[in-house]
C-alpha cells in the first residue's frame, strides 16, 4: 500500500503485491479498510480515510475452493513520516559506493526532515556484503554523527569480495520510520578483486489462468528472476517496476493487474558495488473473468448415480450449465442451489460445462467435467463354494487354493457338438452378475476368448476334449453367443499334463459354425459359462481325462480368458431420473446481465482454515456394489488380479 501514514484525508492505494496460490487457483480478494466502511473486491482499491487514527487494513485472499488465507498492515492516517537523510558519507557518484581509505576518518551525519525534528531519534546499522550474502548488524550506532577510521569499518580484507552496507533509521515522535542507506568499498577494490562486471538479468511470469495464453486481469502473476546471473558471484538486489504504478523487490514476486491491457514489465538488477542492468518483457494482460465455479463432484469415473452441486464463493454469482456437452448460454440451466441427479447408464460418458456469471466482469472460464459411468471395479477373483462354482468379485486378497485335478466323466457316447445330457457328465463354470465392455484395444491373436488348460488321459487311448463358451449379455437365461473350441486330444502319457491352447483364433475356431450369435456386446449384468465335457470316448484304457486346477504345479496352471474390460460381479444400481434439458428453477431467462436472483455464492468471511482441499466428495457407492478399486491389468491366477484387458479365472472344483 501507498502511502501508510499522511494528513487526512489521507488517500491510500493497495494492492495485493506478493500474494499467490500454492496451486494457481483463481482468488477472490477482500480488503476490510479497518474505519467501518464496506469491504472491497477490487484488484488494486484506493481509500480515503477522513479521520485521524490508526487503522487495521486485512486483505483476504479466498480460492474457489473458498480456502483463505489473511494479513494486516497498519495505516496511520494524520500522522506524518519523516524522511531520512545521510549528510555524510556520500557515495563518489550516484548509484556508487563511497571509497575509503584505511587511515581515513570517515565521519557519519544523519538528518531528520519532519515537523518536529528534535525529537527524532537514530540508528545506524552496518550490514557486511561477503560475496552472495550478508551478515547484519555487525555494528550498531545510536547517535545523529559519528567518526570511524577505515579501519574501525566492519570489514574483511582479502582474496574475497567485500564491502558495506551503512542503513540509517530515522523515528519521529509519533513513532513512525523512515531508512536510507550508503554503500562503503575500500579504496582498491579493483585491484583487489579484479574489477567488477553488472548482472546479467533474466526473468520470466507465470499464471495459472490464461485467456488467449495472456494472464488475466485480476489474477496473480508470478515472475521469478532466479535465472539472473552476476559473472562475479556477488550478491544481486532485484527492482521490479510493473508499469501500472507499482514496484517491488526480491528475486521472485507476485502481482496483479486491475486492468486488462499491454504492460512493460521491468527488472533492474544491482550487484554489491552499485553496477546495474536492466530488462524489459512486454506482454498483454486479458480482462478479468469470474471465478471459476466449483462442482461437488470431481471428474472421472462414477460407479453409480449420483448428486452434483455447483457453487461459487462470489456474491451475485449465477452458474448456468448443461449436461450435453454443449457451451452454456444465456438460455441454458441456472443453478438454484437443488442438486441434480445423473441417473446411472452403464458404460457412457455425461459431459457437464458450467460457467459462473457475475456483473461487471466476463464470464469465467468453463468447467469441464466429464463423468465416465461404469460399474464398480472388480479387484480380485476367487471361486465361490456353491454347486456351480459362481466366480465372485471379494475386497481382500485370498491366499491361492491348493493344487488339484478334475476328471472329465466318461459317458461312453461321442459328443462332438454339443456336451453330453447325461448327469454329472459335463464340467459347467459361471460367471453371473458380470458387467464389462469389449476392449478393442486388444491384439487379433487376443481379441476373443481364450483357453489355456493342461489336460491328461492317462494311459487312455483316443480320449478327446471338447470345451465350450456361452455369452449371455444381460443375464436373462438366453445366451446371445456361443463358441465352441478346436478339440483337443492328449497323448496317452500316464500323469503327464499337455498344453491345451490355440494361439490362432482361426484354428481356436475352425468350424463355420464354431462361432453363434452377435459379436461381443457389452455385459450387464451378464453371464458368462465354460462347459468342458469328453468329445470322443478312449477306445482303450479305463483313465479318464484330467485337467490340472488351483495353484501352479510345474509352471502349469489352467485357465480360461475374455477380451472385456470386466468392472463389477454384482448388481450396479440403476436409479435415478433422466438429466435436465431445459432450464429449472433460478432462471432469468436469456438475459442474465445483471443477475438478481439464483445466487450461489456467499459473501466472503474473514477466516482462515480450509472449506475445501478437493475441490468436491467422491460420490458414494450403491449399497450393492461392495467393492473398490479400479479395473487392474496383469495375468492372473486363482485369488490373484484380473488378466490385464481381459479377464481370466481358474478351473476349480469344491
Amino acid at each position: 500500500m501507498k502511502p501508510d501514514a499522511g494528513a487526512v484525508p489521507l488517500t491510500v492505494q493497495f494492492a495485493p503485491i506478493g500474494t499467490f496460490d500454492r496451486e494457481n487457483d483463481m482468488m477472490l480478494f477482500t480488503w476490510n479498510f479497518g474505519d467501518g466502511s464496506p469491504a472491497s473486491n477490487d484488484i488494486q482499491p484506493s481509500h480515503t480515510y477522513t479521520a485521524a487514527g490508526t487503522y487495521t487494513v486485512r486483505l483476504i485472499a479466498t480460492d474457489k475452493y473458498g480456502n483463505s488465507a489473511n494479513i494486516t498492515k497498519i495505516v496511520q492516517a494524520g500522522k506524518q513520516k519523516p524522511k531520512a537523510i545521510i549528510t555524510s558519507p556520500v557515495a563518489d557518484y550516484p548509484g556508487s559506493n563511497k571509497l575509503f581509505a584505511p587511515n581515513e576518518l570517515i565521519t557519519f551525519t544523519g538528518d531528520c526532515e519532519d515537523a518536529a525534528p528534535a525529537s527524532c531519534t537514530y540508528k545506524w546499522e552496518f550490514q557486511f556484503v561477503h560475496n552472495n550474502h550478508i551478515h547484519p548488524d555487525v555494528l550498531i550506532r545510536n547517535e545523529k554523527t559519528f567518526s570511524l577510521y577505515g579501519a574501525e569499518v566492519p570489514q574483511e580484507i582479502g582474496a574475497e569480495r567485500v564491502n558495506v552496507l551503512v542503513y540509517l533509521y530515522v523515528t519521529n515522535g509519533d513513532g513512525l520510520t523512515d531508512v536510507t542507506y550508503v554503500r562503503l568499498s575500500n579504496d582498491n577494490w579493483m585491484e583487489m578483486f579484479g574489477g567488477n562486471s553488472a548482472p546479467v538479468p533474466s526473468f520470466t511470469y507465470l499464471n495459472g489462468y490464461l485467456d488467449n495464453n495472456f494472464p488475466q486481469a485480476g489474477q496473480p502473476i508470478r515472475f521469478n528472476a532466479q535465472a539472473t546471473k552476476d559473472p562475479n558471484g556477488d550478491r544481486i538486489d532485484y527492482t521490479w517496476d510493473f508499469d501500472d504504478g507499482w514496484t517491488g523487490s526480491g528475486v521472485t514476486i507476485t502481482h496483479s493487474y486491475s486492468q486488462a491491457g499491454q504492460y512493460h514489465v521491468q527488472l533492474m538488477a544491482s550487484d554489491n558495488w552499485g553496477a546495474n542492468n536492466t530488462i524489459t518483457l512486454v506482454f498483454n494482460v486479458a480482462a478479468r473473468k469470474a471465478l471459476e465455479p466449483v462442482s461437488s463432484v470431481l471428474p472421472g469415473d462414477v460407479y453409480a448415480s449420483f448428486d452434483v452441486s455447483f457453487s461459487s464463493i462470489q456474491a451475485g454469482a449465477q452458474i448456468l450449465f448443461t449436461f450435453d456437452g454443449t457451451e452454456p448460454t444465456p438460455c441454458s440451466p441456472v443453478f438454484d442451489g437443488t442438486p441434480v441427479t445423473v441417473p446411472f447408464t452403464p458404460f457412457t460418458t455425461v459431459g457437464i460445462k458450467v460457467v459462473s456469471m457475475v456483473p461487471d466482469v466476463n464470464p469465467s472460464r468453463t468447467m469441464n467435467l466429464d463423468f465416465n459411468l461404469v460399474p464398480p471395479p472388480c479387484q480380485n477373483l476367487v471361486v465361490n463354494n456353491d454347486a456351480d462354482q459362481e466366480l465372485q468379485c471379494l475386497n481382500t486378497v485370498d491366499p491361492l487354493l491348493t493344487a488339484y485335478v478334475l476328471q472329465i466323466p466318461r459317458t461312453g457316447v461321442m459328443h462332438t457338438t454339443a456336451p453330453p445330457t447325461e448327469p454329472g457328465a459335463t464340467l459347467y463354470f459361471y460367471m453371473r452378475n458380470l458387467n464389462g465392455e469389449y476392449d478393442t484395444t486388444l491384439g487379433p491373436l487376443v481379441n476373443t476368448t481364450r483357453m489355456h488348460l493342461w489336460v491328461s488321459q492317462g494311459a487312455a487311448v483316443g480320449a478327446v476334449l471338447l470345451a465350450r463358451v456361452s455369452y449371455d449379455w444381460e443375464g436373462d437365461g438366453n445366451f446371445d453367443r456361443v463358441e465352441r473350441f478346436h478339440d483337443f486330444g492328449p497323448d496317452p502319457i500316464p500323469e503327464t499334463f499337455e498344453e491345451y491352447t490355440f494361439n490362432d483364433p482361426a484354428i481356436r475356431f475352425p468350424l463355420p459354425d464354431s462361432i453363434t450369435g452377435t459379436g461381443y456386446n457389452p455385459l450387464v449384468n451378464g453371464t458368462v459359462r465354460l462347459e468342458l465335457w469328453e468329445a470322443i470316448p478312449a477306445n482303450t484304457g479305463t483313465d479318464q481325462l484330467e485337467i490340472r486346477a488351483g495353484a501352479m504345479v510345474d509352471d502349469q496352471i489352467s485357465y480360461f480368458s475374455i477380451p472385456y474390460k470386466v468392472y463389477q460381479f454384482r448388481e450396479y444400481d440403476n436409479s435415478g431420473t433422466s438429466l435436465p434439458t431445459t432450464p429449472v428453477a433460478g432462471t432469468t431467462g436469456c438475459d442474465i446481465t445483471a443477475p438478481t436472483s439464483g445466487t450461489t455464492g456467499t459473501n466472503p468471511v474473514a477466516t482462515t482454515g480450509s472449506v475445501s482441499t478437493s475441490g468436491g466428495s467422491v460420490p458414494t457407492q450403491s449399497t450393492n456394489t461392495e467393492v473398490t478399486g479400479s479395473p487392474v491389468g496383469s495375468a492372473s491366477r486363482l485369488g490373484s488380479l484380473l488378466a490385464f484387458a481381459f479377464v481370466a479365472f481358474f478351473l476349480c472344483w469344491f
